[in-house]
């Protein structure tokens, strides 16, 4: 579907939960956790213990509204 593309990963979570109809706890994992893992990195794609803590903060319709880079925030969001 976006193989090649430049699709932000937001981008990504929308189409797979509008258009493949995949809950949205799945579409983020599998834009997540799955590729970390594929790559090796088991300190990337979950919040857990041991993990870098980078997180996204969303709202329902998948707009971006704040970013934790590594337990910093990174950009000022009405949710942080």
């Amino acid at each position: 579907m976006f193989a090649g593309s430049i699709a932000n990963r937001d981008r990504l979570v929308r189409v797979c939960v509008k258009d493949a109809v995949i809950p949205k706890c799945s579409a983020v994992k599998l834009i997540t956790r799955n590729p970390a893992r594929i790559m090796g990195l088991s300190y990337k794609g979950e919040i857990k213990i041991g993990c870098y803590a980078d997180i996204v903060i969303f709202e329902d319709d998948v707009n971006i509204k704040g970013v934790i880079h590594q337990g910093e925030v990174v950009e000022y969001s009405k949710f942080l």
